[in-house]
């Protein structure tokens, strides 16, 4: 009996010893913490592992997960969205496998500093985990422009990525219809305003571009509903009138918006949400913030604009260098300028007639002979150009006539003249005008009303068009494509034009065109952004003329600009 007793005693311990090893050892597969590759110098990936190893209860969750997955760490992204506040983008594709098929959105906790810096408190919440399969099923329409963004960010970089995660890039500067049942809840009831209004929904994400400084960059909601009022206080929409706060679900921005007020500034709710998230982009890169945008409307009560909404991604990818300054428009709105306006043959179809029909007038100026006729002295082109060179500081303009016998004749020009206009006859034998730009720019709006105005005219069969001398080698030329059209424009911009900057007049027609899509068409050449406004009317008023340039170095080289029939983005060939 003692000795089963004392056997007892010895067997017992020894139980427990055991069950506490195998614990011990289940737990040290956890306790170990996770590693990352020594090869990554990713400090977004540093910053990740320190928080997962921090967050205990994360780690099995990460781990299996992760099973069999390669996990991209030297690509873990460190950013800011309205549907995770800070949040770790951790991307995996299959173990062996070189193409992303997903990520793993990992939300850590965080504390607001100054100068939008914060201090991560490395707590780990549940991730979300996105693949092709979850984006187009569980993730609302309205935010999966973000997320498909997110992995064009990575395929930029030059990893494969599985298209399927890329589907709604789509979405980037273009509109998308919405149905009833696909837009978000919103607050559209809000008791403090009646009557007819459009509600717009913005979801973000937003990762810091500037220096590398040592912090942690990052937004707390509060400072992007700041950024919302400032950009709607850049329009001249009322924001007193206006609510602005913070969505139902998640850190969205909310903005209701009295159509009155809209009616004044935009053509439609589209263009407005268009033209807003560009304003709101570009405050956000004054921050060194790259900015990704996904916007939303709807419109409620009685309008005369469909009740219907839409969505559309917009995009802030990086700060512009110290000396490109934001373009400052009369109303002093925050444009970012691009670069220079892209090449796209395929959408201007009058392009090589344009740019024969400017050889041609090139070629006639070459070819000039002085005469001297009975009521006008004709000068050749090299007299033209004496007259510029030795009084350059006003303007010159001469009719270039067509006769009976076929040959060009260029009238000389009127004396007189100021710094920006010049006087000068047409009349039916007009074949084209020239004139010269003494501070150097492109066509004008009153250059292109005064074609038209020509055009209009019964007796002026034969115009074809307008050149502007900029100096030896270089030329402008507008030139009619339709001349009904041309004619027809010239009703519609009448009144349009201020005669003391020989520009559109910011109140009227031309001018809610131009602040409409002046996100779309500002660049760091002001003379690319002169030219992309004067397309843009013309556009618009399907004026059937084209914008053509000269440069001649060993040989002529033209190039045409217009904007696409639809987007209305500058583009030339």
């Amino acid at each position: 009996m003692k000795k089963n007793v004392k056997m007892a005693n010895v067997i017992a311990p020894m139980i427990w010893l055991c069950v506490l090893l195998i614990c011990a050892c289940s737990q040290q597969e956890y306790d170990v913490g996770v590693s990352i590759p020594e090869k990554v110098t990713n400090k977004d990936a540093q910053r990740f592992i320190e928080a997962l190893n921090a967050s205990t209860d994360q780690q099995p969750v990460f781990q299996t997960l992760t099973k069999d997955k390669q996990v991209f760490f030297e690509d873990i992204r460190l950013c800011n969205s309205s549907m995770h506040g800070m949040v770790f983008i951790v991307p995996f594709g299959n173990e062996g496998a070189e193409t992303i098929s997903g990520a793993l959105y990992y939300p850590v906790g965080f504390t607001q500093l100054d100068n939008e810096c914060v201090e991560l408190n490395n707590k780990l919440k549940s991730p979300q985990v996105v693949t092709a399969e979850t984006l187009n099923n569980d993730i609302p329409i309205t935010q999966r422009f973000l997320y498909s963004n997110d992995f064009t960010i990575l395929s930029d970089k030059g990893l494969q990525v599985d298209n399927g995660l890329k589907t709604y890039e789509f979405l980037k500067d273009s509109m998308m219809q919405l149905t009833q049942e696909q837009l978000p809840e919103t607050r559209y009831y809000n008791p403090y305003l009646s009557g007819s209004k459009v509600i717009v929904t913005i979801d973000y994400s937003a990762s810091y571009v500037g220096q590398p400084d040592g912090f942690i960059h990052g937004l707390y909601h509060d400072t992007v509903e700041q950024w919302a009022k400032e950009a709607l206080q850049q329009t001249i929409i009322n924001p007193y009138m206006c609510r602005i706060e913070k969505g139902w679900f998640q850190n969205k921005i909310e903005i209701t918006i009295p159509c009155e007020q809209l009616y004044d500034v935009s053509l439609d709710p589209e263009s407005f949400v268009r033209y807003y998230g560009n304003i709101l982009q570009g405050i956000a890169i004054a921050h060194s913030f790259s900015f990704f945008v996904q916007t939303t409307y709807r419109v409620s009560g009685a309008t005369y604009w469909d009740r219907r909404g839409g969505t559309i991604g917009i995009v802030g990818e990086s700060r512009p260098e110290p000396n490109n300054a934001p373009y400052t428009g009369d109303l002093g709105l925050g444009i970012f300028p691009k670069g220079t306006i892209p090449e796209e043959c395929d959408s201007l179809p009058y392009s090589n007639k344009a740019k024969s029909a400017m050889k041609e007038m090139l070629d006639s100026l070459f070819s000039l002979k002085p005469y001297k006729g009975a009521k006008y002295n004709y000068i050749d082109f090299s007299q033209y150009k004496k007259i510029i060179k030795e009084h350059g500081n006003i303007e010159h303009a001469s009719a270039i006539e067509v006769y009976d016998d076929n040959r060009h004749y260029m009238v000389e020009p009127e004396k007189g003249g100021l710094s920006d206009r010049a006087q000068y006859h047409y009349g039916p034998y007009t074949k084209y005008i020239i004139h010269n730009h003494p501070n150097f720019t492109p066509p004008s709006a009153k250059d292109l009303l005064d074609l038209c105005l020509v055009a209009a005219s019964p007796e002026c069969t034969n115009i074809r068009g307008s050149v502007v001398f900029i100096d030896e080698n270089t030329y402008y030329a507008l030139v009619i494509n339709d001349k009904k059209k041309a004619a027809a424009m010239f009703k519609e911009i009448e009144n349009e034009v201020d005669d003391t900057t020989n520009d559109f007049k910011q109140v009227g027609k031309c001018g809610k065109v131009l602040k409409q899509y002046e996100h779309i068409s500002t660049f760091k050449s002001s003379n690319e952004t002169a030219i992309a406004r004067l397309s843009t009317i013309i556009n618009h008023f399907d004026g059937g003329i084209s914008i053509v340039k000269c440069h001649i170095t060993d040989k002529p080289d033209y190039t045409t600009y217009g904007s696409e029939k639809i987007s209305y983005k500058p583009i030339k060939c």
